[in-house]
C-alpha cells in the first residue's frame, strides 16, 4: 500500500486484486497479450465445373475471402481436385 499527499488530499495506491469486482459490478480484465485469431477450418475439393463464385455461394462466404485465405491470385483459377480451406 502507498499513501502520497497530492493538494492536501491523502491518496491511497494500493495492488489491484483481480477477484474483486470493479465499480461497474463487472470483473476486472486483466490483458495478458495480442489475442489470437483463430480460425477453424473446412477442406473442400474443387469439382469440375466449380467456380469461387459457385463455390462461396455454395457455403455462404465470400468468394474474395476464400480467394485470400486460399492465397489465389487472379485469374483464380482452380484445378480439379484441388483442396481449398473455407472457415466453418
Amino acid at each position: 500500500m502507498l499513501v502520497i499527499l497530492i493538494f492536501g488530499i491523502y491518496v491511497v495506491a494500493r495492488k489491484a486484486n483481480p477477484e474483486k469486482n470493479n465499480l461497474a459490478g463487472e470483473p476486472e480484465k486483466q490483458v495478458l497479450g495480442e489475442r489470437q485469431n483463430t480460425l477453424i477450418f473446412q477442406t473442400y475439393e474443387v469439382k469440375e465445373g466449380d467456380t469461387l463464385f459457385n463455390i462461396s455461394t455454395r457455403y455462404d462466404i465470400d468468394w474474395t475471402k476464400v480467394a485470400e485465405l486460399n492465397e489465389l491470385k487472379e485469374p483464380y483459377t482452380l484445378k480439379i481436385g484441388q483442396e481449398l480451406k473455407l472457415p466453418r
